[in-house]
């Protein structure tokens, strides 16, 4: 009786190499979010705070939508309008986070964009008491309501 013959790594990669790199671009291609039809924030950046009302915080996005919905707005119809929902944490505390939405306007994003950015995005936060460290969390949704990824950034105190 002959001995099966052991299957070198090479040969495998070699039968199987092609699979396996159609499988690696697939996963790639899903996981980095393109091509979905969900908006895709490619960077959140915290860029300062109002010289004359510190409770003010200015924010720089970078985003993609490959469906360009953002804003959509039907012949004859009224626009329908995607948004940027804040959700701001005091770190210090275990408080509930609180959330904020700012409708999408043509200004911020014209209509058919696929990219953009948005630069000195303001929030404003009302509270007699200043954490000394607050996260604020990004998502995007575009018209139709789907949600980008969630990216934050944590703006701390010097006091």
């Amino acid at each position: 009786m002959e001995k099966p013959r052991k299957q070198s790594s090479f040969s495998f990669v070699k039968r199987y190499g092609a699979l396996l790199s159609s499988l690696f671009v697939l996963t790639m291609f899903v996981a980095c979010g393109v091509g979905g039809e969900s908006p895709y924030v490619r960077s959140f950046r915290f860029s300062g705070q109002d010289a004359q009302n510190p409770q003010t915080f200015y924010f720089d996005i970078e985003w993609t939508d490959n469906q360009g919905d953002l804003i959509l707005w039907p012949e004859g119809g009224t626009p329908v309008n995607g948004a940027l929902l804040f959700t701001v944490q005091d770190l210090d505390k275990q408080d509930i986070p609180k959330e904020v939405k700012i409708p999408i306007t043509p200004v911020m994003s014209p209509l058919g964009k696929l990219e953009g950015s948005m630069n000195r995005i303001g929030l404003t936060l009302t509270s007699d008491v200043w954490p000394a460290r607050i996260k604020f969390t990004l998502v995007m949704t575009d018209a139709k309501g789907n949600r980008s990824n969630n990216p934050w950034v944590v703006v701390q105190s010097n006091n």
